[in-house]
């Protein structure tokens, strides 16, 4: 009887340490219970589950960046010496404003070969009227003092006085093609008979001004830079597993000061200096408001996107390394259900469950509150 009894004793404590196993591994998964005063403290809302299209999001830290494409290089025309420095390094400049003047030893040799030009058109000209007249006086005296050949040679006279007409009238206007084109132009104009004005040829920024009074300069050297703000770059770089899931056409939104604006990848770029990828979305700046080094958020689409079981973001929480949404069971009542995401950005989530058929009442906002009571009981279990 004894012998009875002890093994129904360790029967009953048998069945109740599987008992008590079963309850712990369910536990996280019991059934809570939230009052309505508390479920409005914490502002708690609900969803019904509904099938939808999710695309995938990636974070990204945009910095602004000169457009390459309105980075304008300035260099003289002629050779000379800088007279004077009107800007400095960084000030904005509107287009045709004077940067610096130097005087232009090729404009005041120019100046001199036209001078040279005109006089030799003078003198040109005068051969001409002189070789035209000996033949009009010819031709009226032709057949009497005036031979047939001496006619032929003031004709042929007349017409080499008239060809070094042309030439040198071809001349004169070459070299005031030199003038229009060559002396003239966006960034150059000239002040003086050997004094010639770099202006801005764009409305922006000085970028550089790598010059000083009295420094010889010439065509080959970079006397400044001026950059065109109008249009800014946006550049993020990347690695190329994180540029592979993205397109050259994907949308980003771009969070500036002024609220959200979604721009477009305008490219995709691998500089050869580094390993990394650059993506470049291309921003208007009419306002000028975008300077150079400046950083925003953004978030851009990827290739990823999936049509399922969607819920907000918030909805999803993660219990024990498992990511659990919570159904309404009752008017005080919820479950939580363990999930599979699928995808997930920062607004929804698809989501798979074998206990869900897609019609329940999921909680959004408040999902978090549900959280701190698994965890507070897991805590009071522990103590």
């Amino acid at each position: 009887m004894k012998r009875i009894l002890r093994h129904l004793i360790i029967l009953v404590c048998l069945q109740t340490m599987m008992i008590s196993s079963l309850l712990a591994q369910e536990s996280p998964w019991r059934l809570l219970h939230m009052s309505a005063e508390a479920a409005h403290a914490v502002g708690l809302t609900t969803v019904t589950l509904h099938t939808g299209h999710v695309s995938g999001e990636m974070p990204l830290m945009l910095r602004v960046v000169v457009d390459e494409n309105r980075d304008v290089p300035i260099r003289p025309t002629g050779q000379g010496r800088v007279e004077s420095i009107h800007v400095l390094p960084g000030q904005a400049v509107k287009k045709g404003d004077i940067l610096l003047s130097y005087r232009n030893h090729s404009l005041h040799t120019a100046s001199l070969q036209a001078m040279q030009l005109k006089a030799a058109l003078v003198a040109a000209n005068a051969d001409r009227d002189e070789a035209a007249a000996a033949y009009a006086r010819g031709r009226t005296l032709a057949g009497e003092t005036v031979s047939t050949g001496e006619l032929r040679r003031r004709r042929d006279a007349l017409a080499v006085a008239q060809a070094t007409v042309q030439a040198r009238e071809a001349d004169i206007a070459t070299l005031d093609h030199r003038f229009r084109e060559e002396f003239h132009s966006a960034s150059e104009s000239i002040s003086g008979p050997e004094a010639t004005d770099i202006v801005a040829p764009v409305t922006g920024i000085v970028k550089s001004l790598p010059v000083a009074i009295t420094a010889s300069i010439g065509p080959e050297t970079e006397i400044a830079r001026v950059t065109d703000l109008s249009t800014v770059w946006l550049v993020a770089d990347v690695t190329p597993e994180d540029a592979a899931r993205l397109s050259p056409d994907s949308d980003i939104q771009v969070s500036l000061p002024t609220g959200p604006f979604l721009a477009r990848i305008a490219g995709i770029d691998t500089p050869a200096t580094s390993g990394a990828v650059r993506l470049i979305v291309e921003m208007p700046n009419s306002s000028g408001a975008l300077a150079p080094a400046m950083a925003f958020d953004a978030v851009a689409t990827t290739r990823e996107n999936s049509t399922g079981l969607i819920v907000p973001s918030e909805a999803v929480r993660q219990i024990n390394g498992d990511k659990v949404v919570f159904v309404r069971a009752g008017a005080e009542a919820y479950r939580p259900i363990p999930v599979a995401v699928v995808i997930e950005n920062e607004e929804n989530a698809i989501i798979q469950s074998a206990s869900l058929s897609g019609n329940e009442t999921i909680v959004a906002h408040g999902s978090l509150a549900l959280k701190s009571l698994i965890e507070l009981a897991a805590m009071g279990d522990a103590d």
